[in-house]
């Protein structure tokens, strides 16, 4: 099924788009990145091949610290330590980190091929630089933890996993291509839920917007 364009980046685009939609994607990416180890540690324990282990330990040890960067990205928006502590996370991003998780506990496969999905797809342009460009300009922080992954190579990391994998069962393609399509979807969804929050001013979780100063807010 196709879902089209989330309305987080039409929003973006379009010239009434606030700086508060990047400073909420910030937050957002700053609570997910400081579990986002937790969901490679899912698939250590399992017995992997060599060559796949060890591709699998060293992208833990690529992924430990980079919530470092993202709190950077935070401060240099302007947001303040309190409120980049006390924001909460949104129930949609967090459950694509347990979903995430649980995948590498069920099916190692279903997780390699699922990868790209946070990581981005090799060559692939992020369609999110133009507008954070427009809305905020340059600035360092911002491109840290981008550039660190390119140095990884992290959007070559689900062909460089599968090029492990010796062979695989028609049923654990299929199971696989289930996985990555229920988290795919999950992603989508978690746009909308940031847009929901941080732009409509919807409340459907009893959740609190940051006290952003200087920052307007539209209101549905």
């Amino acid at each position: 099924k196709q879902v089209g364009v989330p309305e987080y980046l039409k929003e973006l685009r379009s010239p009434t788009a606030d700086r508060i939609l990047v400073d909420g994607r910030y937050l957002q990416d700053y609570y997910v990145t400081t579990r986002f180890p937790e969901i490679i540690t899912a698939i250590l324990p399992k017995r992997l091949n060599p060559a796949l282990r060890a591709r699998a330990f060293r992208y833990y040890t690529e992924e430990v610290g980079h919530d470092v960067l993202e709190y950077q990205s935070c401060r240099e928006l302007g947001l303040t330590d309190e409120q980049i502590q006390t924001t909460q996370p949104l129930p949609l991003h967090y459950a694509y980190v347990d979903v995430f998780t649980q995948l590498g506990v069920v099916d190692p496969v279903a997780y390699a091929v699922s990868i790209f999905i946070t990581e981005g797809v090799l060559g692939a342009v992020n369609p999110l630089d133009e507008p954070y460009k427009r809305l905020v300009g340059q600035f360092l922080a911002l491109d840290k933890h981008i550039l660190l992954n390119e140095k990884y190579h992290h959007t070559s990391i689900p062909r460089l996993f599968m090029a492990d994998v010796k062979s695989v069962s028609p049923a654990t393609q299929r199971l696989a291509m289930s996985f990555m399509m229920l988290v795919m979807e999950l992603n989508y969804r978690a746009w909308d839920d940031l847009l929901a929050h941080y732009w409509r001013g919807e409340q459907r979780f009893l959740r609190v917007l940051p006290k952003v100063s200087g920052i307007s807010r539209k209101v549905a």
